[in-house]
């Protein structure tokens, strides 16, 4: 016969019940870090759940490029073998406290619903912000000294919290395009330096074009498509908008020719589309990192982000670590004040998110620079 019992929100059980689900909810949402994450473009390590240390170290193979062997030629002397570059990444704790009033209090005599309900729902769209963020920014290589988001100015360490909690590093030779070849840096782009569709395609040409000392850019596997480009909404619409100019293909060209071909429904655009083996998607602009001026955002230029597979690495740490084994990277404590009538929640992660940086250049990552107004 099985015994029943309640589990109240201070016990062991319920905050490793939810450690685990905020984990999940923020690696494998419908959002953009869980897209990322589902596409092969970041890739997720939890080593440290069940050790110590500060950081996670990911081993990135090299490409070979050694001579053959033909014939009978020997083979001892010959081989040669895989090379290794660590990169490490950090972890560090970063921390969200609420608190809700409690039953027994005239706050939550006066409302409808449970004041506690939506502290779970809240954390971790905020987990899941600060995702998206690491995420982008990171591969995005935007280290402004000051970050402005959601009307909130980080400086010095804060923008951290924006970051992936560690640096980012600036985008690196043969991983920076411009939607006008005249540009080649940031502060060159002017108002003319619209989105393109062939700016789409320099930008696939340059990731299958291989280059002396450089990891190849990896493909994304077992998919339609080989390559993901995160677009922020304005420059989406001015891709969708393009006009025609010297014969180049524009978007509104192959919806006429699906026309022409008979294809009733045409070119369903949607947030979405494929074109040149790449899968374009339209996220939200506060998501796509500005253009920098040294580390001086610039507001007028977005760097949209040509992706591939192993672009970069969310890491994990320990998390509830009560009675019962630990889960990756999150902790929930609270502390319910009976006087006042108050609960205070605060919740814990222990994470670090970096973009992939193999030999020097950047691995599966493109910036690709417009203009955004």
């Amino acid at each position: 016969m099985g015994t029943s019992y309640e589990v109240s929100s201070s016990d062991n059980l319920a905050k490793k019940l939810w450690s685990e689900r905020l984990y999940q909810d923020t690696v494998h949402n419908k959002d953009l870090s869980g897209m990322l994450v589902s596409e092969g473009v970041v890739v997720v390590e939890s080593n440290l759940v069940k050790q110590g240390g500060d950081r996670v170290r990911k081993n990135w193979s090299t490409r070979i490029s050694n001579k053959g062997i033909i014939g009978d030629a020997p083979v001892r002397p010959n081989a040669v073998s895989v090379n290794y570059v660590t990169d490490d990444i950090i972890v560090d704790k970063l921390t969200l406290a609420t608190k809700a009033k409690t039953k027994g209090s005239m706050a939550q005599q006066r409302t409808a619903f449970d004041l506690q309900d939506s502290v779970y729902e809240e954390s971790k769209n905020w987990y899941i912000q600060r995702a998206n963020t690491g995420m982008t920014f990171q591969l995005g290589g935007y280290n402004a000294a000051t970050i402005t988001y959601d009307g909130i100015t980080y400086t010095g360490d804060e923008r951290l919290e924006m970051t992936g909690l560690q640096i980012p590093t600036a985008p690196t030779t043969y991983r920076k395009q411009f939607a006008v070849t005249t540009d080649t840096a940031d502060t060159d782009v002017a108002s003319d330096a619209t989105m393109n569709l062939q700016a789409i395609d320099r930008c696939v040409t340059a990731a299958r074009t291989q280059n002396s000392g450089a990891n190849n850019f990896k493909p994304l596997m077992g998919k339609e498509y080989q390559f993901l480009l995160l677009l922020g909404s304005t420059g989406f619409q001015q891709l969708i908008q393009q006009a025609q100019s010297n014969g180049n293909l524009t978007v509104s060209q192959m919806i006429l020719n699906q026309l022409a071909g008979g294809k009733r429904d045409a070119f369903n655009v949607g947030n979405s589309f494929l074109y040149n083996g790449t899968k374009v998607v339209e996220v939200s602009d506060h998501y796509i990192p500005f253009g920098l001026n040294s580390t001086t955002p610039i507001s007028t230029v977005k760097r949209a982000l040509f992706l591939g597979a192993e672009a970069g690495c969310l890491a994990f740490g320990k998390g509830f670590d009560g009675s019962g084994d630990p889960v990756a990277g999150f902790n929930f404590v609270e502390e319910e004040d009976k006087i006042e009538n108050e609960i205070i929640i605060k919740v814990e992660s222990i994470m670090g998110i970096k973009k992939a940086v193999v030999n020097s250049y950047d691995q599966s990552v493109m910036t690709l620079s417009y203009y955004s107004a």
